[in-house]
């Protein structure tokens, strides 16, 4: 396996890209369930609290 050097501003970049993927993924699926919080690691205090 090879290594692969980046520098640090594509490497903020790809991790900038990767947390906007995370979130557009997160909306996307309270968008197709209709719920703000689907299950604990999403918001504890308020999935309890629904619960």
């Amino acid at each position: 396996m090879s290594n692969v050097t980046l520098a640090v501003g594509v490497r903020n970049a790809l991790v900038s890209l990767q947390n906007t993927s995370g979130l557009m993924q997160t909306i996307q699926n309270r968008l197709a369930t209709g719920k703000k919080v689907n299950s604990a690691l999403d918001n504890p205090s308020n999935f309890f609290l629904s619960a």
